[in-house]
C-alpha cells in the first residue's frame, strides 16, 4: 500500500481490466472490499476516505 494518497498515481484507460459488471444503481462501499481493519485505519491516517478506498480496491 502507498504511504500517501499522492503516491497512487493515475492509470490510463487502456490499463484497466474488466472482471465483471456492477449494475449502475449498485451502491458499493468500503465493506464490499477486502481491506483489513488495519489497512483501512492506515489508509484513513494517510488521507483516504471511503471513496478512495473503494477506488483503490477496484483499480
Amino acid at each position: 500500500m502507498s504511504s500517501s494518497k499522492e503516491n497512487i498515481g493515475m492509470m490510463e484507460p487502456s490499463d484497466y481490466v474488466g472482471i465483471g459488471k456492477i449494475p449502475a444503481e449498485a451502491q458499493v462501499n468500503v465493506k464490499d472490499t477486502g481491506w483489513s481493519e488495519h489497512d483501512k485505519s492506515t489508509m484513513r491516517a494517510n488521507g483516504f476516505d471511503g471513496v478512495d478506498m473503494v477506488e483503490a480496491w477496484y483499480s
